[in-house]
C-alpha cells in the first residue's frame, strides 16, 4: 500500500485534494498533478549510396537495374522522462537494401520498323505507346 501525505499544494487550487502519496510528490513538478505534454521535438534523417546501370542493346530492348545501400535514422521518443533531447535509433521503416530491375521493348511493328511499315498514323499512335515489363525485389 502506498504511503500518503498531507499535499502540501492543498488549498492552492480546487483540483488539489488533501492527501497526496510519496510517488505523487517524488514526480517532477508534483504540483501540476496529471499533466501531460506532447511537444514535437523529434527529427529524423536518410542517408543513401545510389547505383543505377542501364545497357540499351539492338532491336529496341533496353535493360535497367538500380540498387540502393540506405540508412533512415529517427529520434522520436525519450528515453526517460528527465531527457532533454530524443534517443536516436534506427526508424521503423529502414529498409537498407534495395534493387530494382526493369526491361523495356520496343516492339518492331509500325512505320521505320521490319513489320507492318505501312501503318496508318493513328494506328501507329496506338501500338507505340510504351510498355513496360518490371521486375521488383526489395528487403
Amino acid at each position: 500500500m502506498a504511503q500518503v501525505f498531507p499535499n502540501p499544494f492543498f488549498g492552492l487550487a480546487p483540483s488539489y485534494i488533501g492527501t497526496i502519496t510519496r510517488a505523487g510528490l517524488l514526480r517532477p513538478y508534483p504540483q501540476f498533478g496529471s499533466l501531460t505534454a506532447i511537444v514535437p521535438d523529434g527529427y529524423t534523417w536518410y542517408h543513401s549510396m545510389q547505383l543505377r546501370v542501364e545497357r540499351r542493346m539492338r532491336k529496341g530492348l533496353s535493360i535497367q537495374g538500380s540498387y540502393v545501400w540506405s540508412k533512415f535514422m529517427e529520434a522520436q521518443e525519450y528515453l526517460n522522462p528527465g531527457d532533454t533531447r530524443p534517443y536516436e535509433s534506427l526508424a521503423d521503416t529502414d529498409r537498407p537494401h534495395r534493387i530494382t530491375v526493369s526491361g523495356i521493348w520496343e516492339i518492331p511493328v509500325g512505320r521505320g520498323r521490319h513489320f507492318n511499315s505501312q501503318m496508318p498514323k493513328q494506328l501507329q499512335f496506338l501500338v507505340h505507346q510504351p510498355y513496360q515489363w518490371r521486375v521488383r525485389h526489395s528487403d
